[in-house]
C-alpha cells in the first residue's frame, strides 16, 4: 500500500454542576509510511489538545496535553506478532512537565481458542520546574527530587470459551525508581516527595459475554498490591479496581455504554497507614452517532449519580458533567 496522511479535529463544550464552563479543543496528525506484506507500516502522529475551565464568580484555569508517537504494528517473527510504540507526552497546566515512554507487545497464537500475550513498558516521568522547588522554604531546591523511571512487565492470555464468550487474565509487576508522590508538610502545605524503590504486582481479569447480537457485556477487575523499600506507604493506589460495562451497537452506526467503575480504599499518607481515602463507584454514560464518513455526534454523561469522592487527600473529584 502507499502511504498516509489523515487529520482530525474535536471541539467540545461541556458544563459541570457546580456552573462551570469548559471548552474544548483537540486534534491529530498522522503519516503513514508506505508499506507491502513483508514490511509493516510505520505510523508517525501527534496529538494536541488544550482545554479551557471557566466557573463563575472563579478564576479559570488552562489545561494541555500533546504526544509525539512513532509505532509499528504486525510485525511478523515466525508465528510471533510485535508491536512497538516509542512516544513522547506533555502536560500542561500552568506549567509543563514531559513523560517519555516505549511499548513492546508480543502475541502468540497457541491454539485457535488461546492466545498468549506478553508486553514491557518502560517510562521516564519528568516533574513539573515548581516541583523541584518546593521544599522546606519553598526557595531552594528540594534534592531528593529526581526524574521517576519505572519498568512494567505483563504475562497472560486471551481464551475464547465459546463464540459468545471470551476471558482475558494476567499478571504484571512494575518497578519503580525514585518514586515521587505527594504528601503534606507540617504547615498542611503539600509538596512531592522521593519515597525511593517501589514494586507494584498484581492480577487483571476480564469477562466478556454477548448477550445478544447488539448488547455486550463485560467485566474486569484488577488487584494491585505494593512494596516500598523504605517501609514506606504508597499512597493512592487502590488494592482493588472493578470495571462493569454494557455496551449496545446497531447496524445504523448507533453506539450506547454505560460504564460503573468501583474503586477501593487507599492510603492517603506515605508515613501512616491508617489514613484511607474512602472507595467510590461511579457511573458513565456515552452515546455515538455516526452521521456519515466524516460526521459523528456524541453525548457524554460522567458521574451520572453524581458521586463525591476524593482523588487526593482533601481534593475532590469532578461532580457531573454533560459533554
Amino acid at each position: 500500500g502507499g502511504s498516509g496522511l489523515s487529520l482530525g479535529i474535536n471541539c467540545n463544550k461541556s458544563t459541570i454542576a457546580d456552573l462551570a464552563d469548559a471548552n474544548g479543543v483537540s486534534g491529530y496528525l498522522k503519516f503513514t509510511t508506505p508499506f507491502t506484506a513483508d514490511t509493516p507500516p510505520i505510523a508517525i502522529g501527534s496529538i494536541i489538545s488544550h482545554e479551557k475551565v471557566t466557573r463563575e464568580g472563579t478564576s479559570s484555569y488552562d489545561i494541555g496535553y500533546y504526544s509525539l508517537y512513532a509505532e509499528s504494528r504486525h510485525i511478523k517473527i515466525s508465528k510471533v506478532n510485535l508491536d512497538a510504540r516509542v512516544a513522547v507526552d506533555g502536560y500542561k497546566n500552568g506549567e509543563t512537565t514531559s513523560q517519555v515512554d516505549y511499548l513492546i507487545t508480543a502475541s502468540y497464537p497457541w491454539k485457535q481458542s488461546t492466545v498468549f500475550q506478553m508486553n514491557m513498558e518502560r517510562k521516564l516521568f519528568l516533574p513539573y520546574a515548581s516541583e523541584s522547588y518546593i521544599h522546606e522554604d519553598y526557595t531552594a531546591i528540594n534534592p531528593d527530587l529526581k526524574p521517576q523511571s519505572s519498568t512494567k512487565i505483563r504475562v497472560g492470555g486471551s481464551w475464547y470459551v465459546s463464540q459468545d464468550v471470551s476471558l482475558n487474565a494476567s499478571i504484571f509487576r512494575e518497578n519503580i525508581s525514585d518514586y515521587i508522590s505527594w504528601g503534606t508538610t507540617t504547615d498542611r502545605l503539600y509538596e512531592p516527595i522521593n519515597i525511593g524503590e517501589v514494586k507494584l504486582f498484581g492480577v487483571e481479569l476480564r469477562l466478556k459475554h454477548n448477550l445478544t447480537k447488539k448488547l455486550v457485556q463485560s467485566i474486569s477487575l484488577i488487584n494491585t498490591q505494593s512494596d516500598n523499600s523504605d517501609n514506606k506507604v504508597v499512597p493512592y493506589i487502590p488494592k482493588a479496581r472493578l470495571m462493569i460495562g454494557l455496551e449496545y451497537a446497531d447496524n445504523k452506526d448507533l453506539t450506547v455504554s454505560l460504564d460503573g467503575e468501583y474503586i477501593g480504599e487507599r492510603y492517603s499518607s506515605i508515613d501512616d497507614s491508617n489514613k484511607k481515602l474512602a472507595s467510590y463507584f461511579l457511573v458513565n454514560l456515552v452515546a455515538n452517532k455516526q452521521v456519515n464518513d466524516t460526521l459523528s455526534c456524541t453525548f457524554d454523561w460522567e458521574n451520572l449519580l453524581d458521586e463525591e469522592y476524593e482523588t487526593w487527600d482533601g481534593y475532590y473529584g469532578n461532580p457531573t458533567i454533560v459533554k
